[in-house]
């Protein structure tokens, strides 16, 4: 006995989300037939439809596939978007950060220099050098070779302080030092790009750095 009630009320229930979706599939495809009407006018007998039939009409595919393609689309133009953005965030800080090194580098090494040799006073040069109180480190030479930050130390061989992910350019040392004050003061100047090898405008990024330098 039990068993029958309980049979009887699942088969109730049943009934009733039959009926809700039915009633909701009814008012949804009313509302949607109203909206083509107004934008398409009724002249065309050929796209009449039931309401009350509970497979797919044409109308419903159409409008399944349509917002199926819309939501595809968004999807799709998010997901590029966030993986431009983050291509181009890898492109600037991956500049900032050598562009950031070799300032702090050259700066550093100005002010814990005894004298410029190169440029000279009131000149300006591609190329520093510095007499550091470590002899076997003097002179300490920056310089660019193949668009890459070099660094030479006494009579070693010259270090690479950028690698290929960018390139350097425009690199210029001012001496704006006055023959009559003690104070010796370097000028600093130099551009990176990063190195768009498949051209794409996302890698592309550059920044100019600039900075001042007086020896201690």
């Amino acid at each position: 006995m039990l068993n029958v009630f309980f049979s009887q009320g699942h088969q109730h229930l049943r009934g009733r989300i039959q009926m809700l979706e039915d009633h909701f599939k009814q008012n949804f495809l009313r509302q949607f037939h109203h909206l083509f009407l107004s934008l398409f006018g009724s002249s065309n007998h050929h796209m009449r439809f039931s309401f009350h039939t509970k497979g797919f009409t044409l109308i419903e595919m159409i409008l399944y596939v349509a917002l199926c393609s819309i939501i595809l689309l968004s999807l799709s133009t998010f997901l590029s978007f966030l993986l431009e953005q983050r291509v181009r965030s890898q492109a600037i800080t991956e500049v900032n950060q050598q562009g950031f090194q070799v300032l702090s580098l050259i700066t550093q090494t100005v002010r814990n220099g005894r004298s410029i040799q190169t440029p000279s006073i009131g000149t300006s040069s591609t190329t520093l050098s510095i007499v550091v109180t470590n002899a076997f480190l003097s002179p300490t030479v920056f310089s660019i070779s193949s668009s890459t930050f070099m660094i030479r130390e006494g009579g070693r061989t010259p270090v690479a302080l950028t690698n290929s992910r960018v390139k350097v350019s425009g690199l210029t040392f001012q001496n704006i030092s006055s023959a009559s004050s003690s104070e010796k003061i370097v000028r600093i100047s130099f551009t990176i790009d990063y190195n768009n090898v498949s051209g794409k405008n996302e890698y592309s990024f550059t920044k100019t750095f600039n900075g001042s330098a007086t020896l201690r």
